[in-house]
């Protein structure tokens, strides 16, 4: 009996901890990054590919979506001698997003 009582307070002391968790989750105000905190450091992306033509605008739509200044951002797909249209996606792209370039091995 004591036992089921002990295990009965255990449990209304979570519900209330994850509640009191739950009402301050939601007060957090969103990250907004101060302009002093913004990257300095450029960053490569290198993306091997061969014969992904169908592919390879998705994964550099999702590249250049990232929220990373643009001038900081390059992005290098390394074409491996694809016989499909890789290299037309990866030049088509890169009119639009001059740091995306296609570099054939």
């Amino acid at each position: 009996m004591v036992l089921h009582m002990l295990l009965g307070c255990l449990l209304v002391c979570y519900g209330v901890l994850l509640c009191w968790y739950r009402h301050a989750w939601r007060q957090l105000k969103p990250y907004l990054p101060a302009a002093e905190k913004c990257p300095g450091t450029s960053i490569t992306v290198i993306i091997p590919a061969r014969n992904e033509a169908l592919t390879i605008g998705a994964c550099l739509q999702c590249v250049v979506e990232q929220h990373y200044p643009a001038h900081l951002l390059q992005v290098l797909v390394m074409d491996d001698d694809s016989t499909d249209d890789t290299a037309g996606v990866v030049t088509a792209f890169s009119k639009n997003y001059p740091f995306v370039q296609c570099v054939p091995v």
